[in-house]
């Protein structure tokens, strides 16, 4: 019998996400496991939060509101904006996923560093677009190499500021500079998924503005790193209505829950629980930075970050270190063929990350 035939996606890479602490439990039979693998807020959301949505409960059985005003006018409020130049969207993956739908033509391509965000891939190659990828310099996006990629067959530039895996980052006179040398006809995506981590002092501030000078940018942003709502799927893009409209039209209809919506709502006046959570980063980060710097004599070593993640290279193959940790109960992130991404999480869990890529790089070292 012959079935019916689906378009060829054997060019599309699969996005493979981290495992879950009930799988590596079950598959090594272990009680305690340690998840920092995701970015997640190991806090979770903000308690404001979840009582805003189960006040919310009784009432949510009804289709949510499509353009999700409510949220929008509280975004506005937030980045004093209007409430016309903000899209929501179910996570930014599925806001990255309509962009290159309501964007990419046939022969037209999207520009990307080689080594960010998996879905910018996947957006691409879903509209048969070839990416057109760009070498890393010393970790950072090639801002000069991004642009002599650019040719009339571009379409879309992605930019990750921090970049995920990386953790690196684009000062505002870098951006800026670069912007300058963008045709309007070609759409800039800056994707701010951990800007909130960012304490660079040169670290663009005012990068959801842009639009005032260059409104071929959108910027995006999300709920589920800093907020610590990634279950509630949430993220959005800033920018002009012009732009929007047609992501808005490819978009899934009532794919924002109305419980997702009061969430985030309520999230956004939790300022006081945001900053506990960006101090904790910050403190446990020059904490890694002092740990791994005390290993260094193993041949481990790392990218200063801007994000709530590490990037950490390894002396031996990384998912041999990402299967030993797994052993020991603590979950991280292969990212190459010599590196690991790892989650800041809280001290006891940061602890246990130490102990276990010390116990595991000296084991492996020290087997002939």
């Amino acid at each position: 019998m012959e079935l019916p035939k689906p378009r060829d996606f054997s060019q599309v890479p699969a996005y493979i996400p981290g495992k879950s602490e009930e799988r590596v439990k079950a598959e090594y039979g272990l009680e305690t496991v340690i998840k920092l693998s995701s970015n997640e807020n190991p806090m979770g959301p903000s308690p404001k939060a979840l009582l805003a949505v189960q006040h919310h409960l009784s009432s949510a059985f009804r289709y949510p509101d499509h353009t999700s005003t409510a949220l929008r006018e509280c975004l506005a409020a937030y980045h004093d904006l209007p409430a016309d130049h903000f899209l929501v969207s179910a996570g930014l993956e599925e806001m990255i996923n309509c962009i290159g739908r309501a964007y990419i033509l046939e022969g037209q391509r999207a520009v990307m560093p080689e080594v960010s965000f998996i879905k910018y891939v996947i957006s691409a190659r879903l509209m048969d677009s070839p990416p057109q990828f760009v070498p890393m310099k010393d970790f950072g996006i090639d801002l000069d190499g991004m642009l002599q990629a650019v040719d009339d067959r571009t379409k879309i530039i992605w930019i990750a500021n921090p970049n995920n895996p990386t953790g690196t980052y684009l000062s505002e006179t870098q951006l800026k500079e670069f912007l300058s040398h963008i045709p309007p006809r070609i759409l800039v995506v800056l994707d701010e998924a951990y800007c909130e981590f960012a304490d660079a002092p040169d670290y663009p501030q005012n990068s959801h503005r842009y639009f005032e000078e260059y409104p071929n940018v959108l910027v995006l942003r999300t709920f589920s790193k800093a907020f610590g709502l990634a279950t509630f799927r949430i993220g959005y893009a800033i920018g002009i209505p012009e732009l929007l409209e047609p992501i808005l039209k490819v978009r899934e209809i009532f794919s924002v829950s109305s419980l997702s919506e009061t969430a985030a709502c309520a999230a956004l006046q939790d300022t006081e629980f945001l900053e506990h959570y960006r101090q904790l980063v910050l403190t446990e980060k020059k904490r890694y930075y002092h740990e791994l710097d005390r290993m260094a004599p193993l041949g481990i070593s790392y990218v200063e970050t801007q994000g709530n993640f590490i990037y950490i290279t390894l002396p031996e193959e990384s998912q041999k270190v990402f299967q030993g940790l797994q052993q020991r109960g603590v979950i991280v992130r292969p990212a190459g063929k010599y590196g690991i991404r790892v989650t800041i999480g809280i001290p006891e869990e940061n602890d246990a990350f130490f102990a276990g890529l010390e116990e595991v790089i000296r084991e492996m070292r020290s087997t002939p």
